[in-house]
């Protein structure tokens, strides 16, 4: 955001997608999202799960979120962070994006639908923060193919390392604030 300029304003209904670290160069990375614009709200090298879950409270109380409105990533060392929120009697969503989409016949995954939305969300005039630019050019990696049935599949991760690519932390951040449908999509 030049300086001087304002930032957009969240509309509607916030969400905050967690993508946790895996370690290495990897970061975990907390973006909130409202149904017009995204914002990355941190990332950190961080790998104390019990201080991560503590920084997703902070984020939910500062961004004034509902805990059933707070999507991490649960797949590995994720549930780690998602373990000690429910513990506290927070009511946030662990996501295995690996699961099934909700449009099966069309999306291989959760991860592949939830990339969807994120794409015509975008495509629909949603803004993302500008003063992340650089972390937004993640979301340039993310490759489709269809498998076996005719599907859509993210490619995955080992195929990205294979290739080069680091882990789209930031742009995984951001795709989980879609894992739901519901006012996923800009106002009409």
């Amino acid at each position: 955001i030049a300086e001087g300029a304002e930032k957009p304003k969240h509309t509607g209904e916030k969400r905050i997608g967690n993508d946790i670290a895996r370690g290495g160069a990897n970061s975990t990375v907390w973006c909130c999202r409202s149904m017009t614009f995204a914002d990355i709200l941190a990332k950190s090298n961080q790998n104390n799960l019990t201080e991560i879950a503590g920084q997703t409270i902070f984020f939910i109380n500062q961004e004034e979120v509902k805990d059933e409105n707070v999507f991490i990533d649960d797949v590995g060392v994720g549930g780690g962070a998602v373990d000690p929120l429910l513990a506290e009697q927070r009511k946030v969503r662990g996501v295995n994006v690996g699961q099934a989409a909700l449009e099966d016949t069309k999306f291989a995954n959760m991860r592949a639908e939830a990339y969807w939305r994120a794409r015509e969300w975008i495509k629909k005039g949603g803004k993302l923060c500008q003063c992340h630019k650089d972390d937004w050019l993640q979301l340039t990696l993310v490759r489709y193919k269809p498998d076996s049935k005719g599907r859509l599949r993210v490619m995955s991760k080992d195929d990205m390392r294979a290739l080069g690519i680091e882990s789209p932390d930031c742009a995984d951040a951001f795709m989980l604030t879609f894992v739901r449908r519901e006012h996923a999509d800009l106002a009409a």
